[in-house]
């Protein structure tokens, strides 16, 4: 069974079409090919109106998803803030303890301090000034 055409390649197909179409009708009066170019570009706005309209719900869907994720991203970021400022705070008092220690380094200490991923305390900290 044959995959089914996209609709890129349905309005192409058309395009197409409509060009040969033309092609065909060359030798008409130049009213009838008036004519049939103007039938022709209003089959074409009504395949792009279906289209739309087809599309409408998966673009409602869409809509749906990136809302549910920035709610979800809300949701879990709020009680972590807390704990970010902890892992900044710690950062800084390692920097000032300690000088000359590196920033990949104090990633990696904060990092097994707090029991996560060194690039979560590489998104959520900054560097210490010197």
């Amino acid at each position: 069974m044959p995959d089914k055409p996209t609709l890129r390649e349905l309005h192409e197909r058309v395009a197409e079409q409509h060009k040969l179409v033309l092609e065909k009708c060359r030798e008409w009066p130049a009213a009838a090919r008036d004519e049939l170019e103007q039938v022709m570009r209003e089959a074409e706005t009504d395949l792009q109106l279906r289209t739309l309209e087809a599309l409408q719900p998966l673009a409602e869907i869409g809509a749906r998803v990136r809302a549910g994720g920035r709610k979800a991203a809300r949701a879990t970021n709020t009680p972590r803030r807390e704990q970010w400022q902890k892992m900044q705070a710690f950062i800084d008092a390692e920097a000032a303890r300690e000088s000359e220690v590196t920033w990949p380094e104090l990633q990696r200490r904060a990092a097994r301090r707090f029991h996560v991923d060194e690039r979560t305390i590489r998104r959520h900290c900054k560097a210490p000034r010197k």
